[in-house]
C-alpha cells in the first residue's frame, strides 16, 4: 500500500524514526512511499530553537536569545527550504494524485494540512481521489487555523474514503492515544497520566471529569528521563467508570485546548504545536541581522 506523508523522511524525532518501519510494513519499499522532503532530515537544531524561543517569549527575553554558530551557518539553507514550502506542497500533492490516484493508500497528516489540500482540489472539481480501502492516521488539531463547521466532511469528500484513525500524541511520548468510536482518546498502559493544577503545578485528584494541565510519565524509554508536562488543558475520565466503548483505563475527553490560547505563552512544544514552533523558529532566524 503506497504511503503519503507531507513531511520529512529522516530525522531523530519519533515521527521520522518511525518512517522506516512504516515503509517496510506498508509500502514494501522506498519506491512506493512519497514524502514532501524525501532526502532531508528534520532539523533537531530548529526543534530545539523552537522550544527555547517559546520559553524565552514567555519570559519576555526573546530578543536576547542566541543561536549556535552551526545553526547560523545553516540559516540561509533552512530559510530557502521554508520559502519554497508552499510550492513544494503543491507539487507534492499533485504528485500524490498522479502516482496514487484511485489506489488504496496509507496517509498520515494533520487535519489542517489535509483541509488545505482538500480545498485546493475541490475548487478544481476533484473528489474521491483515492481508493475506498485507504487509511488515514491523523491528529494534531487545527494548528491554530480557523476551519468551517463542515471542514471534516470537505476533507472526506475530497479523499474518497472514511477509514480514519485519530490520535492525541506528543513528540516526546512513545505511545499514541487512539480515539475510540465514542470519540475519546485512550491512554496506553505504557503511560502514567497526571493532571496538574495550571496555577500551582500540584497534582489534581484522580477522578472522572477532572480538568487540568496534562502531564505523563512514559515507561518505554530507558536512556533518558521520560516525564513530560504539556501545555494542554485536558479532561480525564475512566478512573471510576469505563468508557462506553467497552475499553477500560483512563481516557481523554475532547476537546483538547492549549493554555497558550487561554493565557498567552507556553513552555512546551507538543505534537500539535511542533509545526508552529518550527515555523516560529524559522521566522526568528529570518528576523536576525546576520
Amino acid at each position: 500500500m503506497p504511503i503519503i506523508i507531507p513531511g520529512y523522511r529522516y530525522g531523530a524525532a519519533a515521527t521520522q524514526r518511525g518512517n522506516g518501519i512504516q515503509i517496510e510494513l506498508y509500502a514494501k519499499g522506498e519506491e512506493n512511499a512519497l514524502f514532501l522532503y524525501p532526502e532531508s532530515r528534520f532539523s533537531a537544531d530548529i526543534a530545539s530553537l523552537g522550544g527555547r524561543l517559546r520559553a524565552a517569549e514567555a519570559r519576555g527575553e526573546a530578543g536576547a536569545l542566541a543561536i549556535s554558530p552551526a545553526l547560523a551557518e545553516r540559516r540561509e539553507a533552512l530559510l530557502d527550504l521554508e520559502r519554497r514550502r508552499p510550492e513544494d506542497l503543491k507539487h507534492f500533492f499533485a504528485e500524490a494524485q498522479r502516482r496514487f490516484g484511485g489506489k488504496d493508500v496509507y496517509a498520515t497528516a494533520m487535519w489542517a494540512i489535509l483541509y488545505d489540500w482538500a480545498e485546493e482540489g475541490l475548487k478544481r472539481g476533484l473528489t474521491n481521489v483515492f481508493g475506498k480501502g485507504s487509511v488515514l492516521l491523523t491528529g494534531g488539531g487545527n494548528k491554530g487555523k480557523e476551519l468551517p463547521d463542515n471542514w471534516r466532511e470537505r476533507v472526506l469528500e475530497f479523499l474518497g474514503f472514511d477509514t480514519i484513525y485519530e490520535m492525541y500524541a506528543t513528540s516526546e511520548l512513545m505511545g499514541l492515544c487512539m480515539m475510540c468510536e465514542q470519540g475519546h482518546y485512550h491512554i496506553p498502559p505504557i503511560q502514567i497520566p497526571f493532571l496538574l493544577d495550571p496555577a500551582t503545578g500540584k497534582p489534581l485528584p484522580r477522578k472522572d471529569g477532572q480538568t487540568g494541565r496534562y502531564a505523563s510519565f512514559d515507561l518505554m524509554p530507558n536512556t533518558y528521563w521520560a516525564g513530560l508536562v504539556t501545555g494542554d488543558e485536558i479532561t480525564l475520565s475512566g478512573w471510576q467508570t469505563p468508557c462506553s466503548c467497552g475499553r477500560t483505563g483512563v481516557h481523554i475527553i475532547p476537546p483538547v485546548r492549549r493554555y497558550s490560547e487561554k493565557e498567552g505563552g507556553d513552555d512546551r512544544v507538543v505534537c500539535a504545536g511542533a509545526p508552529e514552533a518550527h515555523d516560529r523558529a524559522l521566522e526568528f532566524l529570518a528576523e536576525l541581522s546576520m
